[in-house]
């Protein structure tokens, strides 16, 4: 994906808003992208997975879905330790439905583009500010 830092920058300032969070409840989530990166304080590294809503369940309030809700990319992330390799196995083989038998996690991560998955989402607020994430995954119905 390409930036135009002239069109972002000629923008007016007042006119930019936060970007609204997605309502508290069940979603469909189609697995697309994902990105290996560190941890901010402890540098622990984890795969990210960037995923987009489908469709909201029916304990989504669906008045207060934002326009484009269904582009929004929300990540997923599962940290690459010893301790928690488990939760991305779970992932593949609990959420994903995948067969793992004699297959590595190299082999596997590349496979999930387009993949689809149930997620609740939940809010989060961080001073005046409210974040939406993925809190727990379930195969797709």
């Amino acid at each position: 994906m390409t930036v135009d830092f002239n069109a972002l920058l000629s923008k007016n300032v007042g006119d930019v808003e936060a970007p609204k969070p997605l309502p508290p409840g069940s979603y469909l989530f189609s697995v697309g992208r994902h990105e290996f990166g560190e941890s901010s304080q402890k540098h622990t590294p984890y795969v990210r997975f960037w995923n987009t809503p489908v469709s909201s369940g029916a304990d989504v309030d669906a008045s207060l879905l934002p326009d484009g809700w269904n582009a929004k990319e929300m990540r997923l992330d599962f940290y690459l330790t010893e301790n928690a390799m488990f939760m991305l196995r779970d992932f593949f083989e609990k959420t994903l439905k995948l067969n793992i038998a004699g297959l590595t996690f190299t082999d596997i991560i590349p496979t999930t583009a387009g993949l689809m998955f149930m997620g609740t989402v939940t809010q989060e607020v961080n001073g005046d500010r409210v974040y939406s994430n993925i809190d727990t995954t379930a195969p797709a119905e």
